[in-house]
């Protein structure tokens, strides 16, 4: 139901409008909402007759302003009468307008309204709803974040103590806020990287690599993660080495570059892979390519390469003189044994050099020489046991005859005439014809017949010549060495 007067909604069981005061008609009032009262109570209104419409001024309630509004140009012609005698019916005598016949209620005025209190506190009570609502709006979220700030300070707190754990459970229950999530992230990363870090410091690298790698570029996540591939590498590598697989473990160590000693022991692996390689060169009889193999390695210090060195030179030099040997070079193998020592059977092969004396006698004679007219006679010291060696040439140094004397004997040869140069040779140990004394405690001479080195032989006549035992000899010696003798 709404208020005539001024549209305000009301309720079925008020009797005046809360806003402007009206009357609220009753179910029993006009359909034009207006009450309707007896002619007695009402206060005389001029009529006009002839008229059309009905004017009403109510009278306005006390403390109220404005004006109710007027009833115009409504024709009253009531079909329907109240039971009540409130409004007696009009005459039905001829009516004042033969065309128009109207009828002009009486009205009693209206109440003066009075102010309504429900109303007031309904206002107030609004008021205040309003402006409480208004201060929690601005109030709940304070508190709220008042609490959340202090709960972040303290999660921050925890932080900065290092109780990561509870610093994360606080900042879980502040999603949104701030930064929280980021330091509760912030958080987790600082566990799990001093997590890593514990496993790689206690040795753990192959669980340390995967926990380094799920932080990302967190710190230096990343370089750690290296580090620990790079000591399984190393720790791999090493195996690798004590195991002999040097080859493998060069790779490694070659790749890991300057970490930890990877360089110094892929010199190592580099090092074990030439030694064995000498090695099998010298299994092989290769004995110079091994010793130029060892000779590096010994330079280095490394195992036994300085006597495997020794060993290869051994080798060679043995192999040498065996081959001077078996080619009747006997004094250059006696002198390569004699060097070996103890090497395989040397010493033996040193005393097997030396030769067993020729008998007394000529050993050489030039065919362009065979003439008998002169006689030479070479006589040694009866107390000398060092055999001697002698060889004729002529003048101008074609050799014609050789002859080997043994200590305390006495040779005779036939010469043609004519000019010769003799060389003597004595010594200990007989080498052979080649190498005769060899060096060791030998002499070898040029022996001055008269005023030089030559001396001419006559036919039909006889020479002796007395070697080292003379007295008052007319023979000078010049020395010689072996390899102009």
């Amino acid at each position: 139901m709404f208020c005539q007067n001024c549209g305000t909604h009301l309720a079925q069981s008020d009797r005046f409008c809360a806003e402007c005061g009206a009357a609220v008609p009753s179910s029993s009032e006009s359909a034009f909402g207006i009450n309707q009262i007896p002619e007695t109570a009402a206060e005389p209104h001029d009529t006009q007759a002839g008229h059309d419409s009905v004017e009403y001024q109510p009278e306005q309630p006390a403390g109220q302003s404005g004006t109710v509004p007027a009833f115009s140009d409504q024709v009253y012609q009531p079909s329907v009468y109240p039971e009540t005698d409130l409004f007696p019916a009009p005459p039905v005598s001829s009516p004042v307008n033969p065309q128009l016949q109207t009828y002009t209620p009486q009205f009693a005025p209206v109440p003066p309204v009075k102010k309504n209190k429900t109303r007031t506190v309904i206002i107030i009570s609004s008021i205040c709803a309003a402006v409480l609502i208004i201060a929690a709006v601005f109030a709940v979220p304070a508190i709220i974040n008042a609490g959340k700030s202090s709960k972040y300070e303290n999660a921050v707190a925890l932080m900065e103590q290092g109780e990561y754990e509870d610093a994360i459970s606080v900042f879980a229950d502040l999603p949104g806020y701030l930064d929280s999530e980021q330091l509760a992230e912030e958080c987790r990363n600082i566990l799990d990287y001093n997590a890593a870090k514990k496993l790689m410091d206690a040795g753990k690298f192959k669980e340390a690599k995967p926990a380094f790698e799920a932080l990302g570029s967190y710190k230096d996540s990343k370089a750690k993660a290296v580090e620990c591939q790079n000591a399984l590498d190393y720790d791999s590598a090493s195996s690798l080495l004590v195991s002999g697989d040097f080859e493998q473990a060069l790779v490694i160590f070659k790749k890991l570059g300057s970490y930890k000693e990877s360089d110094l022991l892929a010199a190592e692996c580099e090092n074990e892979i030439d030694y064995g390689a000498a090695v099998g060169l010298m299994d092989s009889g290769d004995y110079s390519g091994a010793r130029s193999v060892f000779e590096r390695l010994s330079e280095l210090g490394f195992s036994d390469s300085s006597e495997l060195y020794e060993e290869c030179g051994n080798f060679i030099e043995y192999n040498k003189a065996v081959e001077e040997y078996n080619n009747g070079r006997y004094y250059s193998a006696y002198l390569i044994f004699s060097l070996l020592d103890d090497f395989k059977d040397s010493a033996g092969m040193a005393k097997n050099c030396i030769q067993d004396y020729p008998p007394t006698g000529e050993t050489y004679r030039n065919g362009d020489f065979t003439g008998t007219q002169t006689t030479l006679t070479v006589e040694t010291p009866k107390d000398d046991i060092r055999p001697t060696f002698l060889k004729v040439y002529t003048g101008d140094e074609t050799h014609v005859a050789s002859m080997f004397i043994r200590g305390g004997d006495a040779l005779l040869i036939t010469l043609p005439p004519g000019v010769y140069m003799v060389k003597a040779a004595y010594g200990s140990n007989w080498f052979g014809f080649d190498d005769m004394f060899g060096d060791d405690d030998a002499y070898y001479q040029t022996l001055i017949l008269g005023d030089g080195y030559t001396y001419e032989f006559r036919a039909n006549y006889d020479y002796t010549l007395t070697l080292r035992d003379a007295n008052d000899g007319n023979v000078g010696t010049h020395n010689e060495n072996r390899g102009s003798f």
